[in-house]
């Protein structure tokens, strides 16, 4: 008896079962909401399960070969980073000439020495 007002709808659904026959639920009900995940769970992971993706060997991907294809591209890597420190460090010392200039003129105009 506990066990039927746990859940009572059990002994309909696997009676329904037993015949072959599909019990609905009521539409909005927590039953309709559980059906429903339940039923999109089992989809997606069948999704999941039949695409595994491309198939790669490991050489692309795991970047296998020699290494002379890695340094060209350090090398690479490293000049273009030394361009971007240059530029930044000229924009900083334009900068910092403004930011000098800037506090003569304000001394000058604070009559400070």
């Amino acid at each position: 008896a506990k066990r039927q007002r746990e859940e009572p709808g059990r002994a309909v659904d696997e009676a329904a079962a037993a015949l072959g026959i599909s019990t609905r639920h009521d539409a909005g009900s927590r039953d309709a909401l559980l059906a429903k995940r339940a039923a999109q769970t089992a989809f997606h992971r069948r999704r999941e399960d039949e695409d595994t993706g491309p198939a790669l060997n490991d050489r692309v991907l795991l970047g296998g070969g020699a290494a002379d294809d890695l340094a060209p591209r350090l090398a690479k890597r490293h000049e273009a980073s030394a361009r971007r420190a240059d530029a930044s460090s000229a924009r900083v010392r334009e900068l910092e000439a403004k930011e000098a200039e800037r506090m003569a003129n304000f001394k000058r105009q604070m009559g400070l020495p």
